[in-house]
């Protein structure tokens, strides 16, 4: 007779991790005029229905001094930068949240300068002290474990108290203990990004760059979400308005599920990638828009456009 094996769970319901509070880190210079803010308000709307408290601070707001690789946040004052400006506070907000999300338009393949300067600044949140990463159990408290094993083992690692047994990976920063002898643990970390070429593949750099950083900073990024084509957020025209409303709808239902599971579900995250529309199209749109700019209107796509505006314009008129 068979043994009847026991249910298992689903793996939505072993891995539900629910966000309470999410902090954006905006650095588009463009702030709330930007693509970047158009596609993180959408989503954190969806957030705060599921019951997320949320907020967005414009890195260019911010007095944001960068990094002079003094390291007096390590040696001299451990976990305290010496420079006087807003980072300070900003800290408290990174520690204060269950998910942080770098949003930012890609600039020369990469993050804005001010986004690089913040991330730079947050290496007091860290420990200098190395340890290889790849442990579940990680214990940074844990600094004398495995006397006996060190013992075996050749090489100076016998002769440092931080050293730890069975460990594979890469060695990282350990995580920092504060004065009240609690672990400073980073939070989840989410992207955001837009650009005004059409393909995804143009944030490569990006997604490489969050995962190392992530790993190194003993965290995980749980959410990314890169638009290609992302000028096309701001257009304005009736045609175009039922393809961006429906992305926003999209980017709510995906905060809606960042807030209550802590990522997305696959759907929503193949749905996030699919262009908005076909990429010659948008090229097409994006070069005769670009003509018109410099004053040559003589581009076909330019008169079709402009024939276009005009009836708008006219049915708007009517509408009044």
């Amino acid at each position: 007779m068979k043994q009847k094996q026991p249910k298992q769970e689903s793996t939505l319901e072993t891995t539900i991790k629910k966000i309470e509070k999410i902090v954006v880190f905006n650095g588009s210079p463009r702030k709330a005029r930007g693509n970047t803010h158009f596609i993180t308000q959408a989503l954190l709307e969806g957030a705060v229905d599921a019951g997320a408290t949320t907020e967005t601070v414009f890195l260019y707001d911010q007095e944001i001094k960068p990094c002079y690789g003094e390291f007096h946040c390590w040696l001299k004052h451990p976990g305290r930068c010496f420079q006087k400006d807003d980072v300070a506070e900003l800290y408290e907000k990174v520690k204060a949240a269950d998910l942080i999300i770098f949003a930012t338009p890609l600039y020369a393949d990469n993050i804005t300068a001010v986004t690089k300067a913040f991330i730079d600044r947050v290496i007091p949140l860290v420990d200098p002290h190395m340890d290889k990463d790849g442990n579940p159990h990680y214990d940074p408290k844990d600094k004398i474990g495995g006397i006996t094993q060190r013992a075996l083992n050749c090489g100076l690692s016998i002769f440092d108290p931080h050293f730890q047994k069975g460990k594979p990976g890469e060695y990282r920063h350990r995580k920092r203990i504060d004065a009240n002898g609690k672990i400073i643990k980073f939070p989840k970390i989410g992207v955001i990004s837009n650009c005004g070429l059409p393909e995804q593949s143009h944030f490569e750099v990006l997604k490489l760059y969050f995962r190392r950083l992530a790993r190194n900073l003993s965290t995980e990024v749980v959410a990314e979400i890169y638009r290609g084509g992302g000028e096309l957020l701001a257009d304005k025209s009736s045609a175009l308005q039922p393809t961006i409303q429906k992305y926003q709808d999209l980017l709510r239902t995906a905060g809606k599920e960042l807030a209550i599971r802590g990522d997305f579900s696959i759907e929503t995250q193949e749905q996030l990638e699919v262009p908005l529309v076909p990429h010659d199209l948008y090229a097409a749109l994006a070069n005769a828009s670009f003509d018109r700019a410099l004053g040559q209107n003589d581009h076909l796509v330019n008169k079709i456009l402009g024939a276009y505006e005009q009836r708008e314009k006219r049915n708007l008129k009517n509408k009044k």
